[in-house]
């Protein structure tokens, strides 16, 4: 049994892969208040936003999915292929707080600044995928700042042809602009 203080985060950032992950959500339980972690519950991580998108387009619209495992790993948060049209979709998603608990915003949620910046990172991402030739989404929680940010670029997003996947908070997605092939 670990005891409160007993975890060195220099020793965690060591390990690699699953190890990792395991040793980073123990973190978390130690350091985090219960109250922090309740709160947190409200706000939807990147990992949350992925396997709701994942979910949704797994279910209800029959794509083969491709998800990270982790907020980790690098390329495209999801690849969907279409069995029918045979056309591939690279989404990149963000979350409504950090999920990396080691970071100063974890289990707060950002501001509209840091909301406007990594919608900016994802437009960069999805713009990457489109010059490759790919149909590209853009996966963000469906709150009041990222719509309105959403809805403020929707006629160049559309003219792009970037699918925008909005998640709620009861993890239902819909789409906010575009249309899947």
């Amino acid at each position: 049994m670990i005891e409160f203080g007993s975890v060195c985060p220099r020793r965690i950032t060591v390990l690699c892969g699953d190890t990792y992950r395991r040793a980073m959500s123990l973190l978390f339980l130690v350091k985090t208040p219960l109250l922090n972690r309740r709160r947190m519950r409200t706000l939807l991580r990147e990992m949350d936003v992925i396997r709701s998108v994942a979910r949704y387009l797994r279910d209800e619209k029959r794509y083969d999915v491709e998800a990270v495992e982790s907020v980790y790993e690098r390329g495209p948060d999801i690849i969907a292929r279409s069995p029918k049209l045979k056309h591939e979709l690279a989404i990149e998603a963000k979350g409504q707080t950090s999920s990396k608990s080691d970071s100063n915003r974890f289990g707060k949620e950002f501001n509209k600044n840091q909301k406007e910046d990594h919608l900016g990172r994802a437009l960069v991402k999805a713009l990457q995928f489109v010059s490759k030739g790919k149909i590209t989404g853009i996966a963000l929680p469906s709150d009041e700042t990222d719509v309105a940010l959403v809805n403020s670029i929707k006629p160049a997003l559309e003219r792009l042809g970037v699918v925008v996947f909005l998640v709620r908070m009861d993890k239902t997605v819909e789409i906010g602009v575009g249309k899947l092939p």
